[in-house]
């Protein structure tokens, strides 16, 4: 196999014609540079060094999926559990830029309280022009914090020692039949979020034109 094959590239084996292994350089990483994830100026204030940091290492991992869900010929239940993990990493980051602008109204006891139902029917009434969001937008929202809630394979039953699946069935998770397209649909909505011109959360949208995608 070429070595200018990029998945190839983070292989352990991945190697030249001549046996040497490859270099750091050579091998693929995610085009979002922590220089070129310029916050807005509010964003930048508010905060902190460490909520920062973890923001930009989720856009990198969500590059990462967005790599491996073009790169390799999965089976329909792992590409199902790639998008679940790229719907819990979106949802976070979208949970994350609603918090932050609800905590310029809203009492902070009270906002540590609120579930992200709440956030987001909060902001929908207040703030949807804050965002640039249309109605449409918040019902996906809505639609993918319910898939997010998926996280648990299992649940217990009330009032009973027995569990049930929770997950249900993995094909919650694709664009077949009637099911919403949920890794397009969050593209979508975080790149209205960060990837147009005049962005509330950064200066540099162009470095988040990978969220556009057609799949």
């Amino acid at each position: 196999m070429n070595i200018d094959d990029s998945f190839y590239s983070l292989l352990n084996s991945a190697k030249h014609k001549d046996g040497s292994g490859l270099t750091s350089s050579e091998r693929w990483t995610p085009k979002v540079k922590k220089s070129d994830f310029k916050l807005s100026d509010p964003c930048e204030k508010t905060l902190n060094d460490e909520v920062k940091s973890n923001l930009f290492y989720n856009f990198e991992y969500l590059e990462f999926l967005q790599f491996e869900y073009d790169s390799l010929v999965l089976t329909p239940v792992l590409r199902a559990m790639l998008v679940k993990n790229y719907i819990i990493t979106g949802v976070s980051i979208i949970e994350l830029c609603f918090h932050f602008h609800l905590s310029s109204y809203i009492d902070p006891n009270d906002l540590s309280h609120m579930s992200l139902e709440n956030k987001i029917n909060k902001e929908k009434e207040n703030s949807s022009d804050y965002y640039n969001l249309t109605e449409e937008d918040f019902r996906t929202i809505h639609k993918l914090r319910k898939l997010r809630d998926h996280v648990h394979i299992y649940i217990r039953k009330k009032n009973s020692n027995s569990y049930v699946n929770k997950n249900k069935e993995y094909n919650m998770f694709s664009p077949d039949g009637d099911n919403l397209d949920a890794k397009k649909a969050m593209g979508d909505i975080l790149f209205k979020l960060f990837g147009r011109k005049g962005s509330k959360f950064t200066k540099n949208n162009e470095a988040f034109n990978y969220l556009k995608t057609d799949k």
